[in-house]
């Protein structure tokens, strides 16, 4: 198992790709929230507007 040192450039952008990586990820976890409270808000407003039976 090879060992990151902060003096090693090769350590550090692995580092700052994962970084990267999980803000991509964080990114896509917001927008997918934001689409289920969208979905969620259409919804509450279809049946509001539905006709009663």
């Amino acid at each position: 198992m090879r060992q990151c040192f902060p003096w090693n450039p090769l350590c550090y952008t692995q580092g700052l790709k994962r970084s990267v990586e999980w803000g991509r990820v964080e990114e896509l976890l917001k927008e997918l929230v934001n689409g289920a409270k969208m979905r969620e808000n259409q919804g509450q407003v279809l049946q509001e507007c539905s006709l009663p039976d």
